[in-house]
């Protein structure tokens, strides 16, 4: 008799023991897949067109809410948190909720190994779909960029400058989007985080570098920033001096300040390194700029356009 309560006593603790160690392995599972789907789906900028994948982001996006919440607190900055302190928040909640869960289906804990494998997949497959990286949102934006679509170009590269200021080529397309969309002063603010990126130590390509500095330029002067377009200027040539737009656009900002000494220098100056434009551009025609047309009488600038040969 003694023998067999014994016996009950050992199976009904060895069931208790099978019980926590399943209600572990339950609530770990549900606590590192929602740290998961916190890294993978992070805040979400914009949902999907598609109703079935916007369903599940908005769901995802709910779900890793409370560690959100969490990490603002903690931070005690709504825009500026640590995504893995969102991370273990969520783990350390859905872990709790996990043990909630496992007691609710305690009469299925034989199942529990194969619930929680399926809540895993389920979970970590709806968030891989749900999201895409950085780069594929990247490669959309510039395919509208190249179809000339450029509102949807400059919400694609406006959404990964939001979530990573620090992505040049996004910075770069942003401001050449909107110059193209002769939002000048609003591509000055991209086209200055370009500069201060390569500053720190990004990479440009030659051809990257001058263009920046060219729109920038041009994005100054007509916004009316004359002296911040003409520092530029200045350091371009310095740094850049075989370049000939830096001299042409100098002579436009010597246009702005009546300076006609500095007009017909710079003017001479680009057109003796007109060989050094991009491929694919050519030398803009002075007798038709807009900034030049108060000297379109002027005998020396006539004299400068006959020997430029315009």
């Amino acid at each position: 008799m003694v023998e067999a309560k014994c016996e009950e006593h050992g199976m009904k603790y060895r069931a208790s023991i099978f019980a926590i160690h399943n209600g572990i392995l339950f609530a770990s599972v549900l606590g590192v897949v929602l740290a998961f789907v916190t890294f993978a789906i992070q805040p979400l900028s914009s949902i999907s067109e598609n109703p079935v994948v916007g369903a599940a982001q908005g769901f995802l996006t709910t779900l890793i809410f409370p560690g959100i919440l969490g990490a603002m607190a903690l931070g005690g900055n709504v825009h500026a948190w640590y995504l893995w302190a969102a991370a273990a928040i969520n783990a350390l909640i859905y872990f709790g909720l996990g043990w909630l869960v496992y007691l609710l289906l305690a009469r299925f804990r034989r199942r529990a190994k194969l619930l929680a494998l399926v809540v895993a997949i389920l979970l970590c497959g709806i968030s891989a779909h749900g999201q895409k990286s950085e780069s594929e949102r990247f490669q959309d934006a510039q395919r509208l960029y190249d179809k000339g679509k450029l509102p949807e170009a400059e919400k694609g590269f406006a959404e990964i400058v939001r979530e990573d200021p620090a992505n040049i080529a996004a910075q770069m397309h942003l401001g050449q989007t909107l110059f193209r969309e002769e939002k000048f002063a609003e591509a000055i603010a991209p086209y200055e985080k370009v500069r201060s990126l390569e500053k720190d130590g990004a990479k440009l390509t030659l051809t990257q570098h001058r263009i920046l500095c060219d729109q920038l330029a041009m994005a100054y002067g007509i916004s009316g920033r004359t002296s911040d377009s003409k520092a530029l200027l200045q350091e371009s040539v310095r740094t850049d001096p075989s370049y000939p737009l830096n001299y042409y656009n100098l002579a436009c900002v010597s246009a702005d300040e009546d300076d006609k000494s500095g007009v017909l220098k710079n003017l001479s100056l680009a057109f003796q390194h007109k060989d050094q434009v991009l491929p694919g551009e050519q030398m803009p025609d002075p007798t038709t700029d807009p900034s030049f047309k108060e000297y379109a009488q002027d005998a020396d600038f006539k004299a400068l356009i006959a020997r430029l040969g315009r």
